[in-house]
């Protein structure tokens, strides 16, 4: 299964029919809860790079959406068609920043535009001659006395393909090891004695039902529990 998280506002409709002729199985997903509750299932997520920080704890493959630098710069042009402005900012995530800037500094055309990258987390002070744009996941995180500033832009879909294309490839391996694991845990639990497997780090991995009996723990709590 594919999980799209939060990107209602980016392609959704679009990416679940390109999956779905793949396919695919597909879902959208708006809060971390209901995505919980598809835990059982294998699953790969998609979602913009801003929200990774909020499937920190999410066990499963997660591939981000960025907008690229190319990107911002096809919607300055197409917003403000290289009027006078001295500075263009845009406000992005920590995980993008970086490649951004990267991006940037490889820009050798003669309208190169003048733009400063700064992340959300970062006091925004924005001046008179200066333009603010931010993905447009960011729509909702932005105050309403500020929202007269901003410019919300979206990658191209064409950009956006490359991060399904990882999805989709990823689908298939996350099957595979979640067959494997049960296989694994039908054999453990097939046994009537009691056993447990653990990595190198002394952790827990693997205990069946007449270990965690033995121990007086249930569920995952023999995992939480007993480690060296």
């Amino acid at each position: 299964m594919i999980a799209l998280y939060k990107i209602k506002d980016l392609y959704e409709d679009e990416m679940k029919d390109l999956f779905q002729e793949m396919g695919y199985r597909t879902a959208c997903v708006y809060s971390i809860n209901n995505l919980m509750d598809m835990m059982v299932n294998p699953m790969v997520i998609i979602t913009p790079s801003f929200f990774q920080k909020e499937l920190k704890d999410i066990p499963n493959p997660i591939v981000p959406i960025f907008i690229n630098f190319f990107d911002i710069k096809r919607s300055i042009v197409e917003l403000f068609e290289f009027e006078d402005r001295n500075d263009y900012l845009f406000i992005t995530s920590n995980e993008s920043i970086d490649w951004l800037r990267k991006e940037y500094e490889k820009d050798s055309s003669n309208n190169k535009v003048p733009l400063t990258f700064i992340t959300n987390d970062e006091t925004i002070s924005v001046r008179s001659d200066q333009a603010v744009l931010a993905p447009i996941w960011m729509k909702n995180e932005i105050s309403k006395d500020q929202m007269n500033q901003f410019y919300f832009i979206k990658p191209s879909f064409s950009s956006v393909l490359s991060s399904l294309q990882v999805a989709g490839s990823l689908v298939n391996f996350i099957e595979e090891v979640y067959r494997e694991r049960y296989q694994v845990n039908a054999i453990v639990n097939s046994t009537h004695d009691g056993v447990i497997a653990i990595d190198l780090k002394g952790t827990i991995k693997i205990a069946n039902e007449h270990a965690k009996t033995w121990f007086s723990f249930k569920g995952s709590q023999v995992y939480e529990s007993l480690s060296y």
